[in-house]
């Protein structure tokens, strides 16, 4: 399964410009873990953060699944 496919067909679901969505994978030399970076329009920031971060954290806690699955670590990061 892709990760980074899995994110982006979640984050399309909820925003109203799927088409600003840029996600940038960083993966370290000699590192199991890999990092997400989110960027997506300024006016669907607050939709996928949500209300007190509960829609980043549960982004972050299926990333988390995702990692356990995958053996590896994944980070979620929103970039602003």
């Amino acid at each position: 399964m892709d990760v980074e496919f899995t994110i982006r067909k979640i984050i399309e679901g909820i925003v109203f410009y799927p088409t600003e969505i840029r996600i940038t994978k960083i993966s370290p030399k000699f590192s199991h873990t890999v990092i997400y970076e989110l960027r997506v329009n300024k006016k669907d920031l607050g939709i996928v953060i949500g209300k007190r971060g509960k829609m980043a954290k549960a982004l972050r806690i299926y990333i988390a699944a995702l990692s356990a699955k995958n053996h590896r670590h994944f980070i979620l990061d929103i970039i602003s």
